[in-house]
C-alpha cells in the first residue's frame, strides 16, 4: 500500500463514500508503516537514563556505550549514527538529596557529532559534578 494524496473529498450530503473511507483507511496503514510518499513521523530516536555516580546505564535505546571521562563529564556513543549533528536533545537530571541543584547540558569541548555527544553537569557554583539521574531524549534524522 502506498500513500494516496487526498486533498479533498466531496461526498453526497456531506457523507464519505465507501471507496473514500477505504482510501483513508489505506493511508492510516501507509502512515503507520512509513510507506513511500507517507508524511514522516517524528519518533524518539534515542534515549538514555544514566547514573554517572555509579557509571551505570539504567535504560537506553540506540546507545552503544558511555565514556565517563571525568567528574561531571561523559560522552554518549550512538549505536546507529545520526545523519549529522543537527539533532534535538532534551535533557534533565538531578542528584539524590535536597538542595543539589545542577544543570545538565551539551559539553562544547567534546562537541556533538552524528555518532556521539558530550555531556556535562555542573552545580549552582559552577563545579563539575557526577549526578545520579541523567535523562537524555533525542530526535533527529537517521539512516
Amino acid at each position: 500500500m502506498a500513500w494516496t494524496d487526498l486533498t479533498s473529498f466531496t461526498g453526497t450530503g456531506g457523507k464519505l463514500t465507501t471507496a473514500q473511507m477505504a482510501e483513508i483507511s489505506s493511508n492510516f496503514t501507509a502512515l503507520a508503516l512509513q510507506e513511500a510518499g507517507a508524511p514522516g513521523i517524528v519518533a524518539l530516536n534515542a534515549f538514555l537514563k544514566y547514573n554517572q555516580s555509579s557509571d551505570s546505564i539504567i535504560e537506553s535505546k540506540n546507545v552503544s556505550t558511555i565514556d565517563d571521562n571525568a567528574a561531571g563529564r561523559f560522552v554518549i556513543n550512538w549505536t546507529t549514527s545520526f545523519h549529522n549533528a543537527d539533532y534535538l536533545l532534551a535533557v534533565c537530571g538531578g542528584h539524590a538529596g535536597a538542595g543539589n541543584q545542577q544543570v545538565l547540558g551539551v559539553e562544547t569541548n567534546s562537541g556533538t557529532t552524528g555518532g556521539a555527544v558530550g555531556m556535562q553537569s555542573v552545580d549552582v557554583s559552577g563545579f563539575l559534578v557526577d549526578r545520579h539521574f541523567n535523562t537524555i531524549m533525542v530526535v533527529g534524522s537517521m539512516p
